[in-house]
């Protein structure tokens, strides 16, 4: 059983601390009195069972309520506290709908709505999970149609879509005061909504970090501390780990990327190209430029791992599954991998490291990065009297520590609280202390809106260059051209002015520089 696991179960632990302990508490004499009530009446009046009972469960609740509340907002160290409006839905049933994609989330999200419904027993939950393939599809067709659930999880990449789109309803400044809000979460400034307004609040901060086998690396007499910090001497690192069949086929990878070319960004050539400190936009967000010598170099890189320097077959297992399957020493992935490895590979020994540079410094940029977690939003067409409980949720929630720090740890991502980065937690947290020193250098810029139409371009460069074995330099002119395309539409059909990117708000853009767009 790895640390790892331990320290999940302890966050399990700490999560109750707040309102858990204190409902747990209370909740015997309350469950008992409740009993003696029904048992002595019913055989009386029916009706008088039922009536008698939800008032003294009522009251008794509101109590323990009160207790929770006045615990969480004297212990916390957040400068926005939670302000409940009263008792949901005035004491009466409700359920609330909720639709999520990412399994780990979801089981850490049910956990805290059964928290939740503790406190008030007339809110229970009906949680749906969606394919992320089908996620967009499904909420865009179902919000405006008044099908959609009452609260869903948000994705930073639909912010145009969503936010600007009109298909969500602004966080109300009664429970979410915006100085409070901008304070306690300070990247949300750079997400507002119409009007200055909070649609959502990004959580945590999102990098890319290298995944390890501890067993694997064990047996090699290696340790964690032993992965280059600069991407030459990682490869040869990787190079050097790697084994192979009779055939000469990789038998087991080094460094396995297999599936990281996924997305608009590339994946590892885009987290190498950021190193080289180049915008991808231009001075007036009108078209991204790809075709730039830098971004060329880092996707032939990636390319020459497979082909020229054999770390792994373009064949081999994609890396998720080599790493599960111990046949791979290491990855490149996304920090919400963590989650999902606990949660699907609970036994697996793993550790995190820093990714590499071009030089082994941070400066001018570690790579690109996105606010995740995120948080749960609540569609427009959401009903009006069910809108109140949704974002007394939301607040309680979102401003909760012990909610913050499993919600970091679930998805292995520092928090963009900064009153909770010296969390003991989250200090003890691998993932998280791996993404640290990084996080000040990487670049949480957004674009919203435009990723959407973009990954439609650069299905030229993924496609193309992993999967048709075309030559680089060609990939990536297509793409450009295709993206040219795509953005000047976007923005005729959007406005200038309804178009957001905000790449130069880097806090070290004076550092980042604009290469030589090839066309």
């Amino acid at each position: 059983m790895s640390a790892k696991l331990s320290r999940r179960s302890l966050l399990r632990g700490a999560g109750m601390a707040i309102a858990g302990a204190l409902v747990a508490a209370c909740q015997p004499k309350v469950v008992e009195k409740v009993v003696e009530v029904e048992k002595e009446v019913t055989r009386v009046v029916e009706q008088e069972v039922v009536k008698e009972q939800v008032v003294e469960k009522t009251v008794v609740v509101e109590k323990v309520v009160e207790k929770v509340v006045e615990k969480m907002v004297s212990d916390s160290p957040l400068p926005w506290k939670y302000q409940p409006l009263g008792t949901p839905n005035d004491g009466k049933p409700i359920t609330l709908t909720y639709w999520d994609w990412h399994a780990p989330r979801v089981e850490m999200m049910e956990r805290w709505f059964r928290q939740y419904t503790d406190m008030y027993p007339n809110v229970t939950f009906e949680v749906t999970t969606i394919p992320w393939s089908d996620f967009l599809t499904k909420t865009k067709a179902s919000i405006p149609a008044g099908q959609g659930p009452d609260i869903q999880y948000f994705h930073q990449n639909n912010h145009q879509t969503f936010v600007y789109g009109g298909l969500l309803e602004p966080y109300p400044e009664e429970l979410f005061p915006k100085t409070e809000i901008l304070e306690t979460f300070p990247m949300t400034a750079e997400w507002l909504g119409p009007d200055g307004r909070v649609f959502w609040i990004p959580t945590g901060a999102m990098t890319a970090l290298i995944y390890y086998n501890k067993d694997m690396f064990e047996a090699e007499g290696l340790t964690g501390d032993d992965i280059p910090t600069t991407w030459d001497e990682f490869l040869d690192f990787a190079k050097s780990l790697t084994q192979y069949d009779a055939a000469g086929r990789v038998s087991v990878s080094g460094f396995d990327v297999n599936g990281a070319e996924a997305g608009n960004t590339s994946g590892v050539a885009y987290f190498m190209w950021k190193n080289y400190g180049h915008w991808k936009w231009d001075e007036d967000y009108t078209r991204p430029c790809y075709a730039q010598q830098e971004f060329i170099d880092s996707l032939q890189w990636v390319v020459d791992l497979k082909e020229k320097h054999k770390v792994v077959d373009p064949d081999f297992l994609q890396l998720t599954d080599a790493f599960a399957a111990n046949m791979a020493y290491m990855i490149f992935q996304w920090s919400w991998y963590t989650g999902d490895l606990n949660l699907n590979n609970p036994e697996l020994n793993y550790g995190c490291r820093r990714v590499p540079t071009l030089t082994g410094d941070f400066a001018p940029c570690a790579g690109n990065g996105s606010p995740d977690p995120q948080s749960i939003v609540v569609p427009v067409t959401t009903p009006a009297e069910r809108k109140p409980v949704c974002f007394d949720l939301i607040a309680y929630l979102y401003s909760n520590p012990d909610f913050l720090v499993d919600n970091a740890l679930t998805l292995g991502s520092p928090p963009t609280a900064p009153a909770l980065l010296n969390h003991p937690l989250l200090q003890s947290d691998e993932s998280i202390v791996a993404a640290g020193p990084q996080s000040e250098w990487v670049m949480y810029t957004h674009e919203q809106g435009s990723p959407l139409a973009l990954e439609e371009a650069t299905k030229y460069i993924q496609d193309g260059i992993f999967l048709s074995g075309m030559d680089v330099k060609e990939a990536v002119f297509k793409a450009q051209e295709e993206s040219d395309r795509l953005t000047a539409d976007f923005i005729k059909e959007v406005g200038k002015e309804n178009f957001h990117v905000a790449e130069r708000e880097y806090r070290h853009a004076d550092q980042i520089t604009f290469g030589e767009c090839l066309m």
